[in-house]
C-alpha cells in the first residue's frame, strides 16, 4: 500500500469522516472568490489556495502554475 492511500493517514485540517475528500482524495480545482478565479485543493469542507502558497514562494523554483483562471497549465 502507499503511504498516500494508507487510510490511517491523517490531516491537521479536519473533516467528517463520511466526506468524499479526505487527505487521501484531494481533488484539484479552480474556485472563485470576489477578488479573483485560482486553483486550490479540496481539502474536507475547505479549499487550500494553491495560489496563495505559489505567491509565498512555497513551490519555487517550479514556474507559476496556480495563479490561473484553469488547470491547463498546471496539468500540461
Amino acid at each position: 500500500m502507499s503511504s498516500t492511500t494508507d487510510p490511517a493517514l491523517r490531516s491537521f485540517v479536519e473533516y467528517d469522516e463520511i466526506s468524499h475528500f479526505p487527505i487521501q482524495n484531494l481533488p484539484l480545482g479552480v474556485f472563485e472568490t470576489e477578488e479573483r478565479t485560482r486553483v486550490g485543493v479540496r481539502i474536507g469542507d475547505y479549499v487550500l489556495d494553491l495560489a496563495s502558497l505559489e505567491a509565498k514562494g512555497c513551490f519555487s523554483p517550479l514556474p507559476p502554475l496556480f495563479d490561473s483562471t484553469s488547470l491547463n497549465t498546471f496539468l500540461s
